[in-house]
């Protein structure tokens, strides 16, 4: 995928999540919803290309097979999260910046690895991800419908 589909994507996501939460009730549940799916989509494929391209470059890493073994066995769990998120559309697993952050980390430790993620990150506009979803975290804060409630002495109604 080239840079410029990759920011037509992250933006199309974030346009679908404001979707939501605008023609939602105001609710703080809904907006973190949003947020969840948002970050579930985007962190997901970006540990799911990695491992695609781990797989497809193994030699080429120079990972041995002992190697390779254990760092996948280290994320399977990971990566099937991730899959299912991409598959449901639903975060249930909570992949997020937290995820990503430690999940980074741990492939810091190996240089080769480290720097397929770096490429892996430059492609799909992690930094331009980023300040997209900061700026998508302060706009949902302001939307949301609010709900008017009339009681009766026989009914109770809920309307926009």
């Amino acid at each position: 995928m080239k840079k410029n589909q990759m920011e037509e994507v992250i933006k199309e996501i974030i346009r679908n999540a404001i979707n939501l939460v605008k023609n939602s009730p105001k609710s703080e549940l809904i907006q973190e919803t949003a947020k969840k799916i948002v970050e579930g989509f985007y962190y997901s494929n970006l540990i799911l290309n990695f491992r695609n391209n781990i797989i497809e470059n193994k030699d080429k890493l120079k990972l041995t097979e002992s190697e390779f073994n254990k760092f996948n066995e280290q994320f399977n769990q990971l990566y099937k999260k991730c899959e299912i998120t991409l598959k449901t559309g639903v975060n249930n697993s909570n992949i997020d910046s937290n995820t990503y952050s430690h999940f980074k980390s741990v492939i810091s430790k190996n240089k080769p690895l480290n720097d397929l993620l770096n490429d892996i990150e430059s492609e799909m506009l992690y930094d331009i991800f980023k300040k997209k979803f900061s700026e998508f975290n302060e706009d949902i804060k302001k939307m949301g419908r609010k709900i008017k409630v009339t009681k009766s002495n026989t009914s109770v109604s809920v309307s926009f």
